[in-house]
Formats: C-alpha cells, structure tokens, sequence
C-alpha cells in the first residue's frame, strides 16, 4: 500500500503530518482527491486538539507517493 501525506503547517512549521493508506491495485484507479486528504487532515487536526475550525493560517501540503 502506498501513502500519502498530508503536512500541516503554520508559521512556517510542520505542525502535525498524517499519513493516509492509498490502495495499490493491478487495473487503473482514481487516487483521493487532494481535498479529501486534506479533510481528513482537519479532523485529525481537530481529534487532537491541534488546530480547530476556520483552519485560519493553517496550510496543507499533500505529498504523494
């Protein structure tokens, strides 16, 4: 399986980085979308009480496999 990951930065500094399970498989398939992975970043973000809605000087970069 590869991964994706999502970095979470404010101020410059990566404040949390999750890693998301991509399926391999043998015929063509659709990744997740790059606003998926970043939703999933926010409830992450949000479960650990990191960050919390608006997400204000929060950035997500999505680094793919």
């Amino acid at each position: 399986m590869k991964q994706a990951i999502v970095e979470c930065v404010r101020d410059g500094e990566v404040i949390a980085a999750y890693e998301f399970g991509i399926p391999e498989s043998i015929g063509p398939t659709t990744p997740p979308s790059h606003a998926s992975l970043v939703e999933e970043a926010k409830v992450n973000l949000s479960n650990h009480r990191l960050a919390a809605p608006p997400w204000e000087g929060i950035t997500f970069r999505v680094k793919w496999p």
